[in-house]
């Protein structure tokens, strides 16, 4: 009897699970390229605000990697825009110094000072020579 009310009880918390809608990404990268030269990296990007509110002094943070995909350093970069409204796209272009044995970098974005993102399409995406 109380196999039949636990195996209830599991079936009605699968299904309340399963009618929750999940969180769409905050940020979208629709687009990133990076370029080396000599010891600087130029990132240049397109980005779309997706999520449910609007974002604030969004940062982009760059995760370079190495071999076995380790981080080397990081790196933070402000947007031109004060504040993304969702559906609204926005360009981003970063010039920063990257170690030699980086070859590929992560993207992460922060809003008002801290809070973090989710985003989609963060990489890794390459460095081209």
């Amino acid at each position: 009897m109380r196999f039949v009310a636990f195996a209830a009880l599991a079936l009605c918390l699968c299904a309340h699970g399963a009618d929750k809608k999940k969180k769409p990404p905050d940020i979208q990268v629709l687009e990133v390229k990076a370029r080396r030269e000599g010891n600087m990296v130029t990132i240049d990007g397109r980005l779309r605000a997706t999520g449910e509110k609007p974002i604030s002094r969004l940062v982009l943070s760059f995760d370079f990697l190495g071999d076995g995909r380790a981080v080397l350093v990081t790196k933070k970069a402000g947007i031109d825009e004060d504040t993304l409204e969702t559906g609204d796209e926005a360009p981003f272009h970063v010039e920063t110094d990257c170690p030699a044995k980086a070859f590929e970098f992560n993207m992460n974005a922060f809003k008002n000072g801290g809070a973090e993102l989710s985003v989609a399409n963060a990489g890794p995406h390459p460095i081209a020579d």
